[in-house]
């Protein structure tokens, strides 16, 4: 009895180890998506004021060409991978995931580790491109190639991040969906697709 007991107290105290986990795990994923949110939102304010320095219609001349000439070097880029980029990484770390019936994203401070090297290699990207119509720096081409591969790291990050969650690849915590259920689940879809075969057939 006292063995059972032992054993019963101590698999609860593991269930409530990994409920904490997950909970914290779930808050972060949350704050992630913010972040995601919040970025994108203001990449996209600060292009808007870089339309309206390249529909300026003064004259271009000295400054004014300068910012003309940055301003639509970076625009489309810019809104690509800060506004859009942002905002697909922010809704794809939450929904992505559910619609696989595995709710956490496999390694939450990784895709911590990827927010800030994107956003990084972003500004710094952008900022040297930039940079260059005012400045004639050499140091800023290699500034700006700096930033594109932090950029593209991220990016791979995120792909190996998001690809290995919906693979179902063990990560730092246990799916929220219990085995049973996600066995049926996968059951179920291989029966949906035996009776699909045999409809065709």
């Amino acid at each position: 009895m006292g063995g059972a007991a032992s054993r019963t107290a101590r698999n609860g105290g593991e269930g409530m180890g990994i409920a904490a986990v997950k909970d914290r795990t779930r808050r972060s994923v949350r704050r992630l998506s913010m972040a995601y949110y919040g970025t994108s939102l203001a990449y996209l304010a600060v292009g808007a004021l870089f339309l309206a320095v390249m529909d300026y219609p003064a004259l271009p001349g000295g400054l004014v060409l300068k910012l003309k000439g940055a301003a639509g070097t970076v625009f489309n880029l810019w809104h690509l991978y800060g506004f859009v980029g942002s905002m697909i990484m922010g809704v794809s770390y939450t929904m992505l995931p559910a619609m696989a019936s595995q709710p956490l994203i496999r390694l939450p401070r990784l895709a911590w580790v990827q927010f800030w090297l994107y956003q990084a290699g972003l500004l710094l990207s952008m900022g040297a491109r930039a940079g260059r119509f005012f400045v004639a720096d050499p140091s800023l081409g290699w500034a700006a190639w700096s930033g594109t591969l932090a950029l593209a790291g991220s990016i791979v990050l995120y792909a190996y991040n998001l690809g290995t969650t919906l693979l179902g690849v063990p990560g730092e915590v246990r799916s929220v969906v219990p085995e049973d259920v996600r066995e049926r689940i996968a059951e179920r879809r291989a029966g949906g697709k035996e009776a699909t075969v045999h409809e065709r057939s």
